[in-house]
């Protein structure tokens, strides 16, 4: 009889796999429409980021809302309102998501097993938190660190998304008056990044900046011959460097250097500006730049998320502010 009993209750068993669990496996899948996953036998809900960090070389791999956390205590002060916070976890989630490979990501190019790298050029910043109470001390850390997990948990598993699909999320530091254009900046053309007015980051501190450039140094950088522009200038020639055209964010599209006409965009990058959208005024020393804003000016900016916030906009109501078009919604849903 028992093992008559065993057979009957493996017969039963394989008949509610096949009859009941695998008709929800095939109709659920994998695909952004599925529905939300149940937490994992260790208490996390997954799904998980295959995180290339750049210290050790290692790719490691972490729950998604973990590494959301670093994300957003490197990229943003942990001492901004709580709403910005929350708008800056959901952009900084889309922004791996769409390049997770479960998802159908293409992951880190430069590393085949990662989805992704902590460097911000590459991909997003991201601090471990040894490193953060290294950074902020063991006192400040636990006040952040709280803040930053309230702005995560309360945005969890929420995606930026534009007519269903998760957008290539974006974000800079101080707009300067305006965002930009993808196309200005990326040579991509994304609807939901237009110029939007922005009256909410005055507070920022790097919101105007004076640098000044000498003449050699502009030549060295730019890669011009020695005294093609120190010559000229000592000469009176005052348009040795002028702006050709700005963008519809009121940014340097085209400038001329001398023989060379470049955009505002590189420029910037050669010379290490915080942002393309300056003024500029020519001497006998060199090139005086008046720069406002820092970053490249597309997507959200931050210091104009906090203004929002502290106005009373929600994390979704700042998000629609700078993208329009785009919603909010879980990544796993019905």
């Amino acid at each position: 009889m028992p093992k008559v009993r065993q057979r009957l209750i493996g017969y039963l068993l394989a008949l509610f796999v096949f009859c009941v669990l695998m008709p929800v496996i095939i109709v659920r899948g994998c695909s952004f429409q599925a529905a939300p996953r149940e937490p994992a036998s260790d208490g996390r809900a997954g799904p998980y980021v295959q995180l290339y960090v750049s210290a050790s070389g290692t790719v490691d791999q972490m729950d998604l809302e973990e590494y959301v956390k670093g994300v957003v205590a490197a990229e943003m002060p942990a001492s901004f309102h709580l709403e910005a916070l929350k708008a800056q976890a959901v952009l900084a989630r889309t922004f791996v998501v769409k390049r997770m490979r479960v998802f159908g990501g293409q992951g880190d190019p430069d590393h085949p097993t990662a989805d992704i790298s902590d460097d911000p050029a590459r991909g997003q910043a991201w601090l471990a938190q040894t490193a953060l109470r290294e950074r902020w001390g063991l006192l400040e850390f636990a006040g952040n660190w709280a803040r930053i997990e309230k702005a995560v948990e309360g945005t969890r598993g929420l995606i930026a998304v534009y007519q269903g699909d998760p957008i290539e999320a974006a974000y800079h530091s101080t707009c300067g008056g305006s965002t930009e254009a993808a196309s200005n900046v990326w040579q991509v053309d994304l609807p939901y990044y237009t110029p939007i007015q922005c009256l909410w980051d005055s507070h920022s501190p790097f919101l105007e900046k004076k640098v000044t450039v000498a003449w050699k140094d502009l030549e060295s950088k730019l890669g011009l011959a020695s005294g093609s522009l120190a010559v000229p200038a000592a000469a009176g020639h005052s348009g040795v460097v002028k702006v050709g055209s700005r963008t519809t964010g009121g940014r340097v599209g085209q400038v001329v250097v001398g023989d060379l006409s470049t955009t505002g965009v590189a420029l910037r990058k050669a010379l290490g500006l915080p942002s393309a959208n300056f003024q500029l005024a020519t001497s006998s020393s060199g090139v005086a730049f008046t720069v406002r804003g820092y970053g490249h000016g597309v997507g959200m900016c931050q210091y104009g998320a906090d203004g929002l916030a502290r106005e009373g906009r929600t994390y979704a109501e700042i998000i629609a502010t700078y993208l329009p078009g785009v919603t909010v919604r879980q990544i796993f849903h019905e």
